[in-house]
């Protein structure tokens, strides 16, 4: 035993001895001063030892040694049997946002009440980001025969107004009621009227309890704790959002700017279950107070009452534009994709203005000049009988900085079905005491599909309408809709559409003829036909041209905004790239704007304003939502129905959502 412990002894020592040179390599800068030497007791157990005072007294050298040694330790083994502590999150109280509220001012001078937010001027309510002030001028309308407060207070339901501030005519406290408990919610000084209803409105949301780490975002605990922001938002906006769904679900929306594709219908499915279409027809001239004014007189009409009435006419041209258009064959709507098959037909018709008084000459009028020529140039007939456009669209959202950006494209493939195109700017009308001749020269465009003959006399026993169609031919539509609420924390949105890119009508086979035509006739005849006095001759300028005409490409910007959940109102500009007034398309800047009001879940009214071919156009119309069906009417009046008039129209649409 002893000679064991003598073996001891110098294992410690060379242990010692190794630490003192390792110690000499560490760097000063991170040696730490020692720590108080740590005395252990150790218990010696074998009987055969000598006494413990003999061996303290022995080994004290040892024993300081390894205090010593103990100085030299490496921390890092010590931090390493230290357990591993995993520290649990921390619950904390997040506050809510409160919902979106609109706030009105009802003034208070003694008994007399009456709607005005000039009494808030000053407080800055629009500072607090869910706040909304209302313009209280349609409140006022109502209350007009209100005496009393609670009478005023039952004028706000359906304004879509939260809260009314009262405010007194001297320094008393402003009181805040709940239009829908027609009671005082809290009273506050003026002061202190922003901050008592910020306080109010974030104890009504409350609060929600969620874990936070230790210096971890807000943002990121209400993720963890499955508590999506965009989804609180779009809950404070489900009243707008709804009405948006309704309005822009409609298959002619869908497919006028394919952006609205990428909308959130709550809907995998759209369909039309009839045609929707719009028909219209409209003339530049003759209107019903024209018709009024010189044809239900009843009486032989002067020299001058005459040429008052020619000069009505004369110098001036009569368009007729006639625009049957299905703007919705067959559509279909799956998700974000969306096929949709439209047609129209286009017919235009100019004539000269004095040819009204020149083909009729059984007038209220006497002594008709005779003998001199009465020239109308500038006659036009342009028709296409049908197109039918294919488009094939996408729509997908985006997320910027900037806020919610919702994209679309649509690929149109268009066919049109017969073309023809007479002009001519030489016709000549002569009047004698018994006769009536007319000279007319031009030129003839047309699809002849196997039909013999010419333009003017054709044989149409070979004709096949299927031979007439155009060559396939491709256009693009973009859009882009940016709701713009993010910035503004207003139900503001942006759209603009371009359609009809690089579009275009190609016939590879087209008749291109010149014409000339004369009749010299009786003005009274018994002849059932005037085809005995007519001659004309035609000359086959080419018959197999390629003909290609431009479908104006069209550029719409739009802005919508939301003042009320129930109301929608917008503006915009279109502008169509064409040198004239063709298939549907005017080339003037054309300002349009536009109100909905949904009286309820179901129905909706409207009103829509366009300045088309230079007039105004007032079309209203009604829309009816019942769940999965949605279907609407449309009536629309060029220049107004009243003397001026000078067209109408009609609309009706359909489609199921399930």
């Amino acid at each position: 035993m002893k000679t064991l412990i003598k073996f001891l002894l110098s294992l410690t020592l060379s242990s010692f001895l190794m630490a003192q040179v390792d110690s000499t390599a560490i760097d000063s800068s991170q040696t730490s001063p020692p720590e108080a030497a740590v005395e252990v007791t150790v218990e010696v157990a074998d009987s055969l030892l000598a006494p413990a005072e003999d061996l303290v007294s022995e080994d004290s050298t040892v024993t300081e040694l390894m205090v010593l040694d103990s100085t030299g330790l490496d921390s890092s083994s010590i931090a390493e049997s230290e357990p591993f502590e995993i520290s649990e999150p921390e619950m904390v109280l997040v506050q809510i946002d409160p919902e979106p509220i609109v706030v009105a001012g009802l003034m208070a001078i003694g008994p007399i009440y009456f709607w005005s937010n000039d009494g808030l001027q000053g407080l800055n309510l629009t500072s607090l980001p869910y706040l909304t002030l209302l313009d209280p001028t349609l409140i006022a309308i109502k209350a007009n025969d209100c005496n009393d407060l609670i009478c005023h207070l039952l004028a706000t339901e359906s304004s879509g107004v939260d809260y009314v501030v009262v405010v007194p005519e001297d320094d008393a406290n402003f009181r805040i009621y709940d239009t829908k408990t027609k009671v005082v919610v809290f009273e506050s000084s003026r002061d202190e009227l922003l901050s008592e209803l910020d306080r109010y409105l974030k104890e009504l949301a409350g609060t929600n309890l969620v874990a936070v780490a230790e210096e971890e975002p807000i943002l990121d605990s209400l993720m963890a704790a499955d508590i999506d922001p965009n989804a609180l938002i779009n809950a404070a906006r489900a009243d707008f959002l709804k009405v948006k769904r309704h309005q822009f679900r409609s298959m002619d929306e869908l497919f006028s700017n394919a952006a609205n594709l990428a909308r959130d219908y709550n809907a995998k499915w759209s369909i039309n279950f009839f045609p929707d279409f719009k028909i219209g027809i409209r003339n530049s001239l003759l209107t019903p107070g024209w018709y009024t004014k010189w044809w239900t007189t009843g009486d032989h009409w002067d020299d001058a009452t005459k040429d008052e009435y020619l000069a009505t006419l004369v110098n001036e041209e009569i368009v007729l534009n006639i625009a049957p258009e299905f703007h919705t064959l067959f559509g279909l709507r799956i998700g974000r994709f969306g096929l949709n098959i439209s047609g129209k037909s286009h017919i235009k018709l100019i004539l000269p203005g004095s040819i009204p008084s020149t083909l009729i000459p059984v007038l209220p009028m006497q002594d008709w000049t005779l003998n001199t020529p009465i020239e109308n140039g500038g006659v036009e007939l342009e028709a296409i009988p049908f197109v039918l456009k294919s488009t094939l669209s996408y729509g997908h959202p985006l997320s910027t900085t900037y806020g919610d950006v919702k994209v679309g494209v649509g690929v149109n493939m268009y066919t049109a079905a017969g073309y023809i195109h007479f002009v001519s700017e030489d016709l000549s009308i002569t009047f004698t005491e018994d006769s009536v001749m007319a000279t007319a020269s031009g030129e003839a465009w047309g699809t002849y599909a196997d039909a013999q003959g010419h333009l003017d006399d054709p044989n149409l026993s070979n004709y096949d309408p299927m031979n007439t169609l155009s060559d396939p031919t491709f256009g693009l539509d973009v859009g882009a809709i940016m709701d713009l609420y993010p910035l503004l924390n207003r139900e503001v949105e942006l759209q603009v559409s371009i359609r009809n890119i690089g579009a275009k009508y190609s016939w590879s086979g087209l008749k291109h003829e010149a014409w000339t035509f004369e009749q010299i006739g009786p003005i009274l005849s018994d002849s059932d036909s005037l085809e005995e006095y007519q001659h004309s001759e035609s000359i086959l300028l080419d018959s197999k041209r390629n003909y290609d005409i431009d479908i104006p490409t069209v550029i719409n910007i739009a802005a919508f905004y939301q003042p009320l959940p129930r109301i929608l109102v917008g503006a915009g500009i279109e502008k169509a790239f064409t040198d004239e007034v063709r298939f549907g398309y005017s080339p003037d800047l054309e300002i349009y704007y536009q109100a909905n009001f949904f009286a309820t879940d179901w129905i909706d009214i409207s009103y829509y304003h366009q300045t088309k071919y230079g007039d105004p156009v007032h079309t209203f119309g009604t829309g009816f939502h019942f769940g999965f069906l949605d279907t609407g009417l449309s009536l629309s009046l060029f220049n107004g129905l009243n003397a001026e008039a000078k067209g109408i129209g009609f609309g009706f649409r359909s489609s199921l959502h399930f």
